[in-house]
């Protein structure tokens, strides 16, 4: 209690995890909309890429797909989360419900953008990505951060309540990743 006591009246409130895709501002829902659709974005998925760059650059980040493309593939491959995410389609049941990879993702985009303080950056990701990992997003996530703002695209910083669907451990990587 006294932990979110001083989270309430030193950051600002905790984000609920009830918060759903529609309640974000629209540089979240961009975000996560480009998640989403990286996630299904297969070998032989051209026209995905294609819809991702394009939708990255009407809203205004063009240069911003090559460092999310190269950030999200390094995510994808040393993360010690389940890679879950919520669907595109704004007609599927699980459209609305924000995970934590994406929770996380935001925080750490917000905050990069605040600050390039390497430490802001390696607090927020070091607990869920592998260190090679760590090392190897370093240089893409900041200039990903840099490229959204440099493009107005600026995410509010918020302290996210991360619900995990698994018990975290260090040691144990999860051997395959579940897509939606």
């Amino acid at each position: 209690v006294l932990f979110l006591l001083h989270k309430i009246i030193n950051k600002g409130s905790i984000v609920k995890s009830t918060l759903k895709f529609l309640d974000l501002e629209f540089p979240e829902q961009l975000i996560v909309w480009a998640m989403r659709v990286w996630t299904r974005i297969g070998d032989e998925e051209a026209s995905l890429h294609y819809i991702l760059r394009d939708g990255l650059s009407k809203a205004g980040a063009t240069n911003a797909y090559i460092d999310f493309d190269s950030t999200m593939t390094i995510l994808n491959e040393t993360s010690l989360l389940p890679y879950r995410t919520g669907c595109p389609d704004g007609c599927c049941e699980n459209f609305q419900h924000l995970c934590a990879i994406e929770k996380i993702f935001l925080m750490t985009v917000s905050r990069l953008q605040s600050s390039s303080s390497i430490r802001v950056f390696h607090t927020n990701l070091n607990r869920f990505i592998t260190q090679k990992g760590m090392h190897l997003v370093d240089e893409p996530i900041k200039q990903l951060a840099d490229s959204l703002y440099k493009s107005n695209i600026r995410l509010p910083i918020k302290d996210w309540d991360l619900e995990f669907d698994i018990e975290y451990s260090g040691e144990n990587m999860p051997q395959h990743r579940t897509f939606h």
